[in-house]
């Protein structure tokens, strides 16, 4: 056992009740020390509570009591190929098509949600050559890691949900996610406009597979990152 723990707030939820997927495995990032981690959700996570962090050789887990939620390791990003990324302007048409205007499993999302007015209102729509989802994201200052750019846990969250609206559920099915590989190359500067990128990587069954993406102003690929999302029965969670 450490003697560090994690803490998730109210306002960092995904699902009503627990934390976003990205935001949680952004928390534990940060005490690996790594470029590029993989994050495994074993539970929903809790908010509001203290998650005591425990090392098991080159692995850190989050627990909830005995029980873990999440587990972290060092890791390598599995091949992925990035599209190109759009001009800001086409990011900023292509949420004009955002789906989870009119249906959207979890509407409070801290990332996601439309409903949020105090979230990072990331709403990815397809580009018109519907090759990926794209969103524009200018970080504000309450998203810093007090140098000047964006701190892990927000830009692992900003790198989940977008990945989730390229891909192609089944009918009566919601996705969560399952696993989360990012490697960070540069994290993004506060106050610069940014494009995020999201496109489908394939499926194994109920298991559907998503790419993301933050470019800077100039194009540069700071961060990239390979989801696991998993389907499951809608209002079953």
């Amino acid at each position: 056992m450490t003697d560090a723990n994690i803490h998730i707030a109210t306002r960092f939820n995904g699902p009503p009740g627990s934390a976003n997927g990205g935001y949680i495995c952004g928390c534990l990032a940060e005490h690996t020390g790594a470029a590029c981690v993989e994050t495994r959700l074993m539970a929903p996570p809790p908010l509001a509570t203290d998650l005591p962090l425990r090392r098991d050789q080159d692995e850190l887990f989050a627990l909830h009591g005995e029980r873990p939620v999440a587990r972290a390791r060092r890791a390598e990003l599995p091949p992925i190929t990035v599209p190109a990324a759009p001009t800001l302007a086409e990011a900023r048409a292509a949420e004009q098509h955002f789906v989870g205007f009119t249906e959207h499993a979890f509407p409070g999302c801290y990332v996601c949600g439309p409903q949020r007015q105090d979230g990072l209102r990331l709403f990815p729509g397809w580009l018109d050559d519907r090759r990926a989802v794209a969103c524009a994201w200018t970080p504000g200052n309450e998203l810093g890691d007090g140098h000047g750019r964006v701190a892990l846990p927000q830009l692992y969250a900003a790198l989940d949900c977008p990945g989730s609206f390229a891909l192609a559920r089944d009918p009566g099915n919601w996705v969560v996610l399952g696993s989360f590989t990012v490697q960070v190359d540069e994290a993004p500067r506060l106050g610069e406009d940014h494009v995020i990128l999201g496109w489908a990587e394939g499926r194994d069954g109920r298991k559907l597979f998503a790419g993301t993406a933050v470019f800077d102003p100039r194009g540069r690929c700071l961060a990239k990152a390979h989801a696991v999302w998993v389907q499951i029965p809608a209002g079953s969670r």
